[in-house]
């Protein structure tokens, strides 16, 4: 359930003060609000919204396991999580509704989102499990989990 950009404009200010919108399209998300924006120099991220029930320990939790890999793993194309005006990973902010939701800002990564690849087939699963535990990604996945790396 998306909410309309036009009512999250504050929020995107709010949570990034260097991200200047120009344009901004709804991507598919399970569960929370997820935006494509490009800004007015032409870079392009992804605002999270997060959904209301969302714990600030999950947000963490992704935010440390895509950091990890940026450090364990550079050479992928993976998106960056952006810190805010603050350095904080993510914000707390208040939208139009009212609700308070959790905010954070990653680069855009070109190509298609897996939710529109159909079908699902048992070798692209394959490739994705495999890349998933390539390169230093198993460490970020352990320490998603709370499980020790050992490294």
């Amino acid at each position: 359930m998306a909410h309309p950009l036009p009512k999250l404009k504050l929020s995107v200010s709010r949570a990034n003060s260097t991200v200047l919108r120009q344009s901004a399209q709804a991507l598919p998300g399970e569960y929370d609000d997820n935006f494509h924006l490009t800004g007015a120099d032409g870079q392009e991220y992804v605002l999270k919204l997060m959904h209301p029930a969302r714990e600030h320990s999950f947000i963490d939790m992704q935010c440390q396991a895509l950091r990890h890999l940026a450090q364990r793993a550079p050479h992928l194309s993976l998106p960056r999580v952006l810190p805010d005006h603050d350095g904080e990973l993510f914000s707390a902010v208040t939208i139009s509704d009212g609700s308070t939701r959790l905010v954070w800002l990653l680069t855009f990564v070109k190509g298609t989102v897996f939710a529109k690849v159909r079908p699902h087939a048992p070798e692209l699963l394959g490739d994705l499990g495999r890349f998933l535990w390539r390169d230093g990604c198993r460490a970020a996945f352990l320490l998603a989990s709370g499980r020790r790396t050992g490294s």
